[in-house]
This record gives C-alpha cells, structure tokens and sequence, in this order.
C-alpha cells in the first residue's frame, strides 16, 4: 500500500498481509444426517424397546379413550415404524415432533438400525414390509430415498398419473404383502396426494405347548352376568405363567409362543364392567414394565 500527493511525493508505504476469515460450517439438521455409532449396542436396543412400549401404552390409552366401550385391536409396532420411518426426512420442529410422539430421545441416532434388526429378528413370526409412493413433482432427495432402502426395505415408487391406476398399484402392494389376507384398501387416491406411507405387519405365531385339537366347550360369564358356552382351549397339564400384579389391577398369564414369543392374557379380579374399566385404566407404561 502507498500514499502519494498529487504531485507524486510518497507519503507511506505498507505491506498489508490479509488473511481470509475462517469460513461458517453448514448448518446441519439435528441428528438429520446423523449415523448410528454402534449399532450392536444393548444399550440401544433397550432404549428402542422403552420407546416402543410407552409409545404402545400412549396410543392405547388414547384408542381407549375415542372407543370406551368397543372391543380395540391395533399395531403399536406399525405406527411406530410408519413415524420412524418419517425421520428419515425430517428436520427442524418436525423432526423434534416426531420424536416427541414416538418417545425416542432427540441425541437417538440408533432408531433406523435398531428397527432394522427388530424386523430382522423377528422375521420368522412377524413380518414387517413398508412402501413410499410420492407424486412426482416432489423432489425427494437421493439420502432419503438410499436410507429409506437401507433400513427400511422400501424403495420409493412414483404416483402414477390417474387415481385409478394409483389405488391399483397400491391395492396390488398390500394384497402382495398380507399374502391375499387384504386385497382392497383405497378405491382412489386424489390428485392432490403428496405422499403415501404404507405399512403391512403379519403375525403368524404356534402354540409351543399344543392344545388338545378336540373341541371342548366351558361357560363363559359375560359382563351383564350371564352365563354361555363357548369353544376353548384346552390341555389335561398345560403349564403357564400366571401371577397378580397390583398395579394393573389383574392376573396376568403368560402363554408361550414359538419363538422369543409370548402371550399375555389380563384377567380382572371380577367379571364386572368396572373391573374390566379399572384394568383399562391402570395400563400405563410403567405398570406395563412390571
């Protein structure tokens, strides 16, 4: 650097050395692009299995709640797997949303391979299979769409251009999976659809202790008092696990499966409605665990 008059006198000379200023690191999306770094861990298999529970006893209580009086059937492990599977391309409040619902810590990086082995190891009874369909206006991204393979089996398909074409595809998905057992689950699907998530689960679990194959009729008390017959199960020596646990209010036995398996019966302490309620009610998470 050098100063001059007007008329060409050097006033000063400097040297200047600049130096860049350290460059910003992109901003990266909580736990978005985030690898699991032990995926053999116990720990984080356990921690997989706390979230699945309580997120079951959540989604319970809240069924419970909409159908009080009805019987309810669902599949905690579908749900979940729908919304883990969602994680893949979620950032930001979404992501932490997500989590929330889920019950999965927002530092979990261990979700996507963990369901991955619990649909792994429980192949031979339980079999897990889900699928994306995406309009194809929607940019979905390359890490998406190889993660979304990688722990999930699922590689995702583009709409087709009319409903009817779409409710075949995916009615033809579902059949396939469900081995004919659901052959028909949308009659269109409405040009304005985004994404569709699927999720098929089939359990296909033996009794490890045969029951005898004659048929035997007992009664059965209903919760109004009566009394009708009706088919059972029945074993001259059958052994099964049965104790009563306080906090459900209950009697519960266990009755083993092929497998890791099991089945487990709840029996309220008397065959009346606010008995049957109470058992309801006391199905928490933490009395669940015990």
């Amino acid at each position: 650097y050098t100063c001059e008059s007007p008329d060409g006198e050097k006033f000063t000379t400097a040297n200047l050395s600049v130096q860049a200023a350290p460059t910003t690191p992109p901003l990266i999306c909580e736990g978005f692009d985030e690898e699991c770094q032990d995926e053999n861990s116990r720990t984080a298999e356990a921690l997989l299995q706390e979230s699945l529970t309580e997120f079951s006893m959540n989604v319970f209580s809240h069924l419970r709640q909409l159908e009080p009086s009805n019987n309810l059937l669902f599949s905690p492990i579908s749900i979940s797997g729908l919304l883990s599977h969602l994680l893949l391309g979620a950032s930001d409040d979404t992501r932490r949303a997500l989590q929330r619902a889920i019950f999965v810590p927002h530092d979990f990086h261990c979700i996507h391979s963990q369901m991955k082995k619990l649909r792994e190891k429980t192949s031979q009874s339980l079999q897990m299979a889900s699928q994306v369909y995406y309009n194809p206006q929607m940019n979905l991204s390359e890490s998406f769409t190889e993660r979304s393979i990688q722990h999930y089996e699922a590689n995702p398909v583009k709409l087709l251009e009319t409903p009817e074409e779409n409710a075949l595809m995916i009615n033809s998905w579902v059949a396939n999976k469900t081995k004919n057992r659901i052959t028909h689950l949308v009659n269109s699907v409405p040009p304005s659809t985004e994404l569709i998530m699927l999720s098929a689960v089939s359990f296909d679990g033996q009794w490890k202790n045969k029951f005898n194959l004659k048929r035997q009729k007992e009664f059965f008390t209903k919760l109004d008092g009566d009394l009708v017959k009706v088919s059972v199960l029945y074993h001259p020596k059958y052994k099964a696990a049965a104790r009563t646990i306080a906090g459900l209010n209950a009697q519960v036995v266990k009755l083993p499966l092929s497998g890791d398996n099991s089945l487990y019966i709840l029996l309220p302490r008397s065959n009346k409605l606010a008995a049957l309620k109470q058992v309801d009610a006391s199905m928490t998470d933490s009395s669940v665990r015990t």
